[in-house]
């Protein structure tokens, strides 16, 4: 059983970490393979959470990396959410951020951001062993991330919870992910099964038009976005 981490406690010491993880590509976080301790795994998470932000702006990976670590860091992100209170995850976000805009896009930036996904599989492999194994692991998350937010752009249509203009937009560009991802992977096939999750989405009826479906296609455009990133 893990022990629930106190922010109390460990706020304080986690956040004055972060300058140092943030700092160094050959920060020791990288360089070992395991982080164990809870004040050693919000270092790393504070380090993956920067170069997260880091790699958003200056897109230093190339893929598989790019997808895995995005996926990495998603899932180090759940599973901490586990243990650590929600404002302690916001405040080293947060904090990480701002280090990571400090930084200029260029060499350091590249390594920093290879040494953090380094660090990400570790920590993933430290939180949750058996699904870290899974080098693939990223290509599936991001095809269920692809089919939903294909399904929620026909919803959206079909509510009217998104103008004309901006649906033709936004299948549009569910069309060119579809595309990269399919061509990524050698399975054309996919496309129609991506599509197809839109065209049942517009459909309908199901589910019905109501706040809970408003509140999931809210934030449809960043789901895109962030799908766009890893191969556009």
């Amino acid at each position: 059983m893990r022990t629930q981490i106190s922010f109390t406690k460990l706020g304080k010491a986690g956040l004055l970490c972060l300058g140092f993880a943030l700092g160094f590509s050959t920060s020791t976080l990288a360089e070992e393979t395991k982080p164990t301790s809870p004040g050693h795994q919000m270092d790393g998470f504070a380090m993956i959470a920067g170069s997260w932000w880091l790699e958003q702006r200056c897109r230093t990976l190339q893929l598989p990396e790019r997808g895995e670590f995005e996926w990495r860091v998603g899932q180090v992100n759940q599973l901490l959410q586990q243990t650590l209170q929600p404002q302690l995850i916001f405040q080293i976000q947060k904090a990480a951020q701002l280090e990571s805009e400090k930084m200029g896009c260029g060499d350091t930036a590249g390594n920093m951001v290879a040494a953090s996904v380094d660090v990400s599989r570790a920590l993933h492999a430290d939180l949750d062993p058996e699904r870290a194994k899974d080098s693939q692991g990223w290509l599936t998350h991001t095809f269920n991330q692809l089919y939903m937010t294909a399904g929620l752009t026909g919803i959206a249509e079909r509510c009217k919870l998104t103008n004309a203009e901006e649906a033709v937009s936004q299948k549009e560009q569910l069309e060119k992910i579809s595309q990269a991802f399919a061509d990524y992977i050698e399975k054309p096939a996919l496309i129609d099964v991506i599509l197809g999750a839109r065209a049942k989405g517009f459909a309908g009826p199901v589910p019905a038009c109501n706040a809970n479906v408003e509140k999931q296609v809210k934030p449809l455009n960043i789901h895109l976005l962030s799908l766009e990133r890893i191969f556009l």
